[in-house]
């Protein structure tokens, strides 16, 4: 691979004794076999050894930039600014993720956070709560054999009979979608009662349900005006009366309709109607006695809210929250506000976003999570085995599942 030229020969028979190569004789013509025109379009020396000199800078500044990029110093590119958040993930033990990794990682802390704090939770705080909570349930179950007991003189009502139905109630409200368990109290006492009637039953239920509604009203106007609680957020209604203005027509006309449709099947179904109210009102009749309503029911449904807002109190102070007895109060009245509308069992996910509005301002998000899951699964959990023993118990067996599925056939059978 050699030509010899006039010009630089000396260099090129340099460069082929580098090589090993062997100096043609006469340096006249190129060997045979090779191109002679390669070489004759070489660049001079001078200019060769300028472009390696460019081509070895060019690599020597991309091993600069690949050691930077590598190192993730402040001049280095988007791979090494990559490489060195990735690296701090890893180091903070967190796994470096794809786009939208940021709204994943603050998913991670927040869940991270909450379970840190069931570490420090006081265990027994815990257990007195679970006394008063099985305090509240004995108390409730028994205002309602009293109501009951009013709705039928003269025939026995089983306070273990309401107990167990009342329990199994509550356990099936907070697995059961559209308070399902309400369904089954009235068939199990039902099946008590000899003689009773749904619309009789269910009236007392509403019986119970009147007393709630005011006492949870009742503590809301006194912990709002009092201003015990500091942190209640505050709800703008500026533009509440421009909005109810636009809608008034809306509403009366709905009410209309409403009442015109009621009417129409009162006066169709007149008769069936008129046996229902019946049943009904016998369902109230304790209310026609106030004394006994007042010795029996409401001061029995005031000691049954004492135990609840003991229950949270205490679990308020087991996650280390502010706990004072308005606080307390009003957070019962929140997790009971959340079942009303029925959308998820017990109310779930809805009274997370209660509590973490109400209590968002006492204490960070991730300490009111921890405290709104662990109450609402540890009260989901007493309950749901409160509920089996009760069930247990009515059925008299020592088998769960032959007792859940009694109660279920009941329940069909009396739908």
């Amino acid at each position: 691979m050699a030509a010899a030229a006039p010009a630089g020969g000396a260099a090129r028979r340099s460069r082929r004794a580098l090589r090993g190569q062997p100096a043609p004789a006469g340096g006249a013509a190129p060997a045979a076999g090779l191109p002679g025109g390669r070489r004759r379009l070489d660049p001079p020396a001078p200019a060769r050894c300028a472009r390696d000199r460019r081509a070895q800078a060019r690599r020597r500044a991309a091993r600069e930039l690949a050691g930077r990029d590598r190192r993730g110093g402040p001049t280095a590119g988007g791979l090494g600014r990559r490489r060195a958040h990735h690296d701090a993930l890893r180091r903070a033990g967190r796994r470096p993720g794809r786009r939208g990794g940021g709204v994943i990682d603050r998913l991670e802390d927040l869940v991270g956070g909450v379970w840190s704090h069931f570490d420090h939770v006081d265990g027994r705080l815990l257990l007195v709560a679970l006394v008063f909570h099985v305090a509240n349930h004995v108390l409730r179950s028994v205002a309602w054999r009293n109501v009951l007991a009013g709705a039928h003189p003269g025939r026995r009502v089983p306070l273990l009979g309401v107990a167990s139905a009342y329990a199994i109630g509550v356990a099936l409200n907070a697995v059961v979608p559209g308070r399902g368990g309400d369904a089954a109290k009235l068939a199990i006492v039902r099946s008590r009662i000899e003689g009773s009637r749904a619309a009789t039953i269910a009236s007392t239920m509403a019986v119970i349900m009147l007393f709630d509604l005011v006492a949870a009203t009742l503590l809301v106007l006194v912990v709002g005006l009092t201003g015990s609680v500091p942190f209640v957020p505050h709800v703008p209604l500026a533009g509440a009366p421009g909005w109810m203005a636009a809608h008034v027509p809306i509403a009366v006309a709905g009410v209309l309709a409403l009442t015109a449709l009621v009417a129409l099947a009162v006066r169709v179904l007149r008769g069936r109607v008129r046996g229902l109210l019946a049943q009904a009102r016998q369902g109230g009749a304790i209310l026609r006695s106030p004394a006994r309503y007042v010795t029996q029911v409401a001061l029995v449904q005031a000691g049954a809210w004492t135990c609840r807002i003991a229950v949270v109190f205490l679990l308020l102070r087991a996650f280390g929250l502010h706990a004072t007895v308005p606080t307390a109060a009003l957070v019962m009245v929140l997790c009971g506000a959340s079942t009303l509308i029925p959308l998820t069992p017990g109310g779930a996910g809805t009274q997370q976003v209660m509590l973490a509005y109400a209590l968002g301002q006492a204490a960070g998000a991730a300490v009111v999570l921890s405290f709104s899951v662990g109450m609402q699964a540890g009260i989901t959990l007493i309950n749901a085995a409160l509920g089996l023993a009760a069930a247990m118990v009515a059925f008299r067996t020592l088998r769960p599942v032959t007792a859940v599925r009694a109660g279920l056939g009941l329940a069909r059978a009396r739908a």
